[in-house]
C-alpha cells in the first residue's frame, strides 16, 4: 500500500504546485474571517431546548461546549450544534441546551459573558435538540491582505459568479506531510487505531484526496461545465441524487443551477456513476487500487459530494492591496475552497 500512498501524494502535490492567478495573506487577524451560521428552520418559541446564538473569537466549538456544560451543569448529550467553526476567526453559531428554563436566562447570559469572551446575541426556545448538519449554510466576510494579481479583479470575480468553483477539499485536511493519509492506509491494512476521531479523520482525508483527483480529471477532460451521461447529479434543493440518463436534456437544469453533478466520496454503499461518467471513477479505482471490501471492513459507507459550489450574495471590494469578500455558501461547502480557487495564500 505504500506504493499507492506515494502515488496519491504525488498527484496531490502536482495540484498544489499549480500557479494561482493571485496571492494574498489570509487570516492576519481573527476579524479578517467572519462567519455567521444560517439556521435551517425558524424556532417555534416553545419546548425544552434553549437555542443560544453565540459569537466566539479564537475559540473552538468544543471549547464553547465545555463552557456551556460548566455553566448549565449538564452533559455533552444535552448540548447540540450544527457544525464546527474555525478557531482563528470571529464566528457566530447556534448551540442548543436542554432544560435550562427553570433558571433566569438573562442571569445565565451574564454568567456566560463574564466567564469568557463569548457573546450571546440572542436566545430562543425550540422543541428539538440542534443536530449536526441542521443548518442551511454560512455567510462569510473575509479580508485578504497584501493582495496581488496580474489578472484584473473583475475578471477573476466574474469567473466565480458565472461558473462557480470546483469543490476541492483544502490540502490542510491531509495532515502535515500527508500523515493523515498514511493512517488511512494503515487502517485499511488492518491496523487497529483506538481513537475514533482519528479513524474518522484519516478515512475522510483519504476520501477527500480521491475526490480532489476526480475533480482534476473532470477539468482535464474539458467537460467540467457539462453533464455526462451516467453522472450522479444532485438536486441543489435537497441533495437528492439521480442518474443522468440524457445529458443533453438535463444540461439546462445544470446551467440554471437546479442540479449539479457530483464526485465520489468512495465507500461500499456509495452510489456509483454509470455509462460515460463511470469511466472517470473507474480510472481512479484502478489507479489507486480502491477495494470496496476493504472499505466495508473499516465501515466506510461513502457518499456523493457536489463537484461545483456556487457562492451566493457574492460581493467584493479591492482597496489598494486589501480585498474584501462577502458571500454565502450552502452547508458542506467551505470558504477556503472559494479563496483557493484563485488565490494562493499564507495564514
Amino acid at each position: 500500500m505504500m506504493i499507492i500512498l506515494d502515488k496519491l501524494i504525488n498527484k496531490l502535490n502536482q495540484r498544489i504546485a499549480k500557479e494561482k492567478p493571485a496571492s494574498a495573506k489570509i487570516k492576519v487577524d481573527p476579524e479578517d474571517f467572519l462567519v455567521d451560521e444560517i439556521p435551517a428552520y425558524e424556532f417555534n418559541g416553545e419546548g425544552e431546548h434553549a437555542y443560544l446564538h453565540v459569537q466566539k473569537r479564537l475559540q473552538t466549538t468544543e471549547e464553547i461546549v465545555t463552557i456551556l456544560k460548566g455553566i448549565f451543569g449538564c452533559h455533552d448529550r444535552d448540548i447540540g450544534y450544527a457544525g464546527k467553526k474555525d478557531k482563528f476567526a470571529v464566528t457566530q453559531q447556534y448551540f442548543s441546551v436542554k432544560q435550562p428554563w427553570h433558571r433566569d436566562l438573562s442571569e445565565i447570559q451574564k454568567q456566560i459573558e463574564d466567564a469568557s469572551d463569548i457573546k450571546i446575541l440572542a436566545m430562543h426556545k425550540h422543541i428539538n435538540k440542534l443536530k449536526l448538519g441542521h443548518l442551511k449554510g454560512n455567510r462569510f466576510k473575509i479580508i485578504l491582505r497584501d493582495y496581488s494579481s496580474d489578472v484584473h479583479i473583475d475578471t477573476l470575480m466574474k469567473q466565480i459568479t458565472e461558473q462557480g468553483v470546483m469543490n476541492y477539499v483544502s490540502s490542510q485536511r491531509f495532515g502535515h506531510d500527508h500523515k493523515t493519509l498514511a493512517i488511512a492506509y494503515d487502517l485499511m491494512a488492518g491496523k487497529t487505531i483506538k481513537k475514533r476521531w482519528l479513524r474518522q479523520l484519516a478515512l475522510s482525508a483519504w476520501q477527500s484526496a480521491l475526490f480532489n483527483i476526480y475533480l482534476d480529471l473532470r477539468l482535464e477532460s474539458n467537460n467540467y461545465n457539462e453533464l455526462l451521461k451516467g453522472d450522479v447529479a444532485l438536486k441543489l434543493e435537497n441533495d437528492a441524487p439521480f442518474i443522468v440518463e440524457d445529458a443533453a436534456l438535463e444540461q439546462n437544469r445544470f446551467d440554471t443551477r437546479d442540479i449539479v453533478y457530483s464526485g465520489p466520496f468512495f465507500g461500499y454503499k456509495m452510489k456509483a456513476a454509470e455509462y460515460d461518467a463511470a469511466t472517470l471513477e473507474a480510472a481512479i479505482i484502478d489507479e489507486f487500487d480502491v477495494d470496496l471490501e476493504l472499505l466495508k471492513n473499516v465501515d466506510l459507507v461513502g457518499e456523493r459530494r457536489p463537484a461545483i459550489i456556487y457562492p451566493g450574495e457574492f460581493e467584493y471590494k479591492l482597496t489598494g492591496d486589501v480585498l474584501e469578500l462577502s458571500f454565502s455558501l450552502r452547508k458542506g461547502a467551505y470558504a477556503t475552497t472559494v479563496i483557493e480557487s484563485f488565490c494562493s495564500g499564507q495564514e
